[in-house]
């Protein structure tokens, strides 16, 4: 028991003088800042792919709420346009420009009848807030009375005069109150008779682009197609175009001129006082409009601080894993290295620093030496361990697809994604034992099948049984009948060189690695009935296959067996 106790004891004490160990503290401490970093690398490009995604859904988000505005504010405009044309048709209103001479109470009835169809027109139409027929030739303007002609100067001001009415047209008046936003059009009569003028209700429009708004602080604004500031909603007050020339009116705490060059360059931010806002825009097809939505960039960033603390928390996890990780990560690759210190100071306690330098780097160089011939003997064994899965796979020992194409992948074997075929070669070389000297024949065959071979893609030559080889080559377009020629011609080679006969069969083409079995058997049966029957040493599944199985009954029991395994046991 003490004994135990005492060990435990030891072991504990060796692990806390290694923890306090200036140089282990040091490990851990670069360990946790690298682990920290790549940590941070990570969470950083999440976090700015998260805001990036944040500020386009919002982004997104914004541009339909300025098309829901726009097209509420465009119906309401083009229905205020459909009621102004048919005033322009109407008798009442057109009987006043068409009858200068009309006594006084009928001049009193026709203008009633005026007022009533104005306001009908103002009752169903919220967009507009007041609705006048102007003539010309009288010098009278009706709204809900018949105005004189001192009330005539004041609403047609000069500004009005400049105006071409032909159509409609949307102009803008400016006023000591801001600006009167109006679409006239012209009477059926035309427009030397009279003309309809209907003033925008603008804070019915304020309600609609209320609507729109998502933030607290976001801004609305509507420009004429000419990039001139009609009205808008800012701070949730309605602001119209002011008169610079006035300095008692406020302006608006926008510059407005930076607003026009954003829209004119369809800027995306827009940087006012050194600060930053996000702008959208939108433009009406009825009215030429622009939209424009200005939120401050800070307002929209405010919705990914809970994913900025959930990143934060993050990193200081990672931190904290990072410790974890690397005391017994440290502590692992410390303790080999103070060992082989304690080794060296012990063996040149009394020499030289430079005897010690010089037996480190001995060491070292042994260490790179001995992993090169490992290097070295693995490469050389890789045709080798190929010979032997290739064997493995055609007497089907391999049964898992998804091993069967790892293993392939590292032997460097590559022939599962294109067609390919199994030949197979007996060489009819009479001995009836196997010696050294046969071994070496065997290579000697081997090579020469080898070099005869090289106008093909790829291929791998096995050796099944001694004498017997089985070639597995990429297809890869290779018409058959070349392929015979190329076997012909080996056969004729062996012939001439070593004055023996060889034998070849061929099987089909395949696609499929898992059928190499399949196309091994074919060319041994290709093989077996040419030395039966053919009268040819190259004999081809893709020719004789139908002549194989109709020769069943022959006495040829080897050929009925679907299994290579059988067909040997019958040998």
């Amino acid at each position: 028991m003490n004994k135990r106790l005492n060990g435990y004891l030891r072991v504990n004490i060796k692990k806390t003088k290694l923890l306090i160990d200036p140089n282990i503290i040091r490990a851990v401490m670069y360990i946790s800042i690298i682990i920290l970093l790549i940590s941070g690398i990570v969470l950083g490009l999440i976090y700015m792919t998260a805001q990036k995604h944040i500020v386009n859904t919002y982004t997104e988000l914004i541009r339909m709420k300025i098309e829901e505005t726009r097209d509420r504010l465009d119906n309401q405009i083009r229905n205020l346009q459909t009621d102004l044309y048919e005033l322009s048709t109407n008798t009442d209103i057109l009987a006043i420009a068409r009858y200068s001479d009309f006594n006084k109470q009928k001049q009193i009835n026709i203008v009633m009848k005026a007022e009533k169809q104005i306001l009908e027109v103002l009752h169903y139409n919220m967009i507009a807030n007041n609705l006048y027929i102007h003539y010309p030739k009288e010098r009278i303007v009706i709204s809900n009375g018949l105005y004189s002609e001192e009330k005539y100067e004041t609403l047609m001001a000069s500004e009005w005069k400049k105006i071409n009415f032909w159509g409609f047209n949307m102009i803008n008046k400016i006023t000591q109150n801001g600006t009167e936003i109006y679409i006239t059009y012209e009477l059926i009569t035309g427009k030397d008779n009279g003309y309809l003028a209907a003033q925008i209700n603008q804070k019915n429009a304020k309600s609609v682009l209320e609507q729109a708004k998502i933030f607290k602080n976001e801004n609305i604004y509507i420009f004429s197609d000419d990039k001139e500031l009609l009205f808008g909603v800012e701070n949730g007050d309605i602001k119209f175009l002011v008169n610079e020339n006035d300095g008692n009116i406020e302006n608006n705490i926008y510059d407005i001129e930076v607003l026009k060059r954003a829209i004119q360059n369809k800027d995306s931010f827009v940087y006012i006082n050194n600060k930053k806002y996000m702008a959208t825009y939108d433009k009406s097809n009825v009215s030429g409009w622009i939209f424009m939505h200005v939120v401050p960039y800070e307002e929209v960033i405010k919705i990914s601080n809970p994913l900025k603390t959930t990143v934060i928390v993050l990193l200081y996890i990672s931190a904290l894993i990072g410790i974890i990780l690397s005391i017994p990560v440290a502590i692992k690759i410390y303790e080999p290295l103070k060992r082989l210190c304690e080794m060296v100071q012990a063996r040149f306690k009394n020499r030289e620093q430079a005897d010690r330098i010089q037996y480190l780097k001995s060491i070292f160089n042994t260490i790179f030496e001995d992993n090169n011939k490992l290097r070295s003997l693995a490469n050389q064994n890789i045709p080798l361990l190929r010979e032997k899965y290739l064997m493995q796979i055609v007497f089907q020992q391999v049964k898992d697809e998804k091993s069967l194409k790892s293993k392939l992948s590292s032997l460097e074997i590559k022939f599962e994604d294109e067609s390919f075929r199994v030949v197979v070669i007996y060489i009819h070389d009479h001995v009836n034992t196997i010696g050294t000297m046969d071994y070496l024949k065997i290579e000697m065959y081997k090579e020469y099948l080898t070099e005869n071979l090289q106008d093909i893609n790829t291929f791998y030559i096995v050796q099944f049984e001694p004498f017997k080889f089985f070639v597995v080559m990429n297809y890869q377009e290779y018409p058959v009948e070349k392929l015979i020629n190329v076997f012909e011609k080996i056969v004729s080679g062996f012939k001439y060189e070593f004055g023996i006969d060889v034998y070849v069969g061929i099987s089909t083409e395949k696609k499929d690695v898992c059928l190499l079995n399949q196309a091994f058997i074919e060319a041994i049966r290709s093989y077996e009935y040419q030395v039966m029957i053919g009268n040819k040493p190259v004999g081809c599944y893709e020719y004789m296959g139908k002549r194989i199985i109709s020769d069943r009954q022959l006495s040829f029991p080897f050929i009925q067996d679907e299994s290579l395994q059988c067909y040997k046991n019958l040998r």
